[in-house]
């Protein structure tokens, strides 16, 4: 059963294009995305922020992480590490430090 009533013969894909007004082959790669098929799942800002490895940092020109959170209208920004795996793991530690809860990969999902 198909429940979007996706074109299947190559006419049926020149004609769905042409009353959309794009190419069959933009329509072709639209259908190829699979997106249709997967469901929605809404993810929160927290979740999205705590996906991104270098979350609550930022690097400056000079190639130098800084710390950056803002908790309760207060900003706080310190100066971490120029090597990435280095701010990283003095991120969490302020984050803990913090009390901000870390999410896991598996809570995220």
């Amino acid at each position: 059963m198909n429940i979007y009533n996706l074109p299947q013969s190559p006419e049926e894909i020149n004609e769905r294009a042409e009353r959309l007004g794009i190419s069959k082959e933009r329509l072709a790669q639209l259908l190829d995305n699979n997106s249709f098929n997967q469901p929605y799942e809404k993810i929160s800002h927290k979740q999205k922020v705590m996906n991104n490895p270098n979350h609550h940092m930022t690097k400056a020109k000079n190639g130098k992480y800084y710390f950056c959170l803002k908790s309760k209208g207060v900003t706080t920004s310190v100066p971490l590490s120029s090597d990435v795996e280095t701010s990283r793991k003095m991120r969490d530690e302020l984050l803990i430090q913090h009390n901000y809860e870390l999410l896991n990969k598996e809570t995220s999902k």
